[in-house]
């Protein structure tokens, strides 16, 4: 898998590179139309600015989501991408698709679009995973869908690494303050909310991805998934595990 995220040809581009399957985050404009967005604000990848929530779909539709663009290869005037037209792409190319539920904020919202898209894709189960940090988001579209494939994502100390990707005053006292609640966050994934979600896997990120902790989720029927994995030697060691990975660069 290649991590993909805002435009149909990053989804046209990792076909034509082999993989199999494509993660992107779903997130909705302010007339709640479903797009596909990373960020919370449009300023770093268009040439938008503010929220997300602040634009009309139609408003949405104006930005130039490639011009500042700066990798391989050129993309003049990429549009921000609906979900229908996403998914449409990933099934005319027969690629699985792993729509991340960003926001924590449209749980039901979320649950019936997918509803909606379902009667649009009948099969829309058998290729397409949702994932998310909350588990109400995957408790909503489980209820909803109760045969749509759903994925619990953590990271160990996430509550601590918030500080590394946002400002917090006071950094290293934050950290210390959060590092309780972690370990209550982390009671509540291994033994709680996978139970309670009805979730099929979990995705975690390459510092635990170790046998045994495979082994635990695997024994509870859950499969497992790994993110950012670019490394060749952690590459490597995910395939002799048989693990897939999501991975920014497919060049090994």
């Amino acid at each position: 898998m290649i991590k993909l995220r805002y435009h149909c040809i990053g989804v046209q581009e990792a076909s034509r590179l082999g993989v199999n399957a494509v993660e992107f985050d779903l997130s909705f404009s302010s007339d709640n139309e479903p797009i596909i967005f990373h960020d919370l604000v449009f300023d770093r990848t268009t040439d938008g600015k503010g929220p997300i929530r602040s634009l009309t779909w139609k408003e949405i539709q104006q930005l130039n989501a490639s011009c500042k663009y700066t990798g391989p290869g050129n993309y003049p005037e990429q549009k921000v991408p609906h979900l229908r037209d996403m998914l449409k792409e990933c099934k005319r190319l027969r690629l699985k698709a792993f729509i991340d539920l960003k926001g924590a904020t449209a749980p039901i919202l979320t649950a019936k679009v997918l509803l909606q898209l379902s009667q649009e894709f009948p099969d829309l189960h058998e290729w397409v995973a949702v994932c998310s940090f909350f588990p109400h988001n995957l408790f909503a579209v489980k209820w909803y869908l109760p045969q749509m494939f759903s994925i619990l994502i953590y990271r160990s100390r996430a509550l601590t690494h918030i500080g590394d990707y946002v400002y917090i005053p006071f950094n290293n006292i934050f950290k210390k303050i959060c590092l309780p609640f972690d370990l209550l966050l982390e009671v509540l994934v291994y033994f709680v909310w996978w139970r309670i979600c009805g979730t099929n896997a979990v995705f975690f990120d390459e510092e635990v991805a170790i046998a045994p902790e495979v082994n635990f989720w695997k024994a509870r029927s859950q499969d497992v998934f790994v993110y950012n994995v670019n490394s060749h030697d952690m590459k490597a060691y995910l395939r002799s595990l048989d693990i897939p990975y999501i991975t920014d660069d497919c060049s090994n």
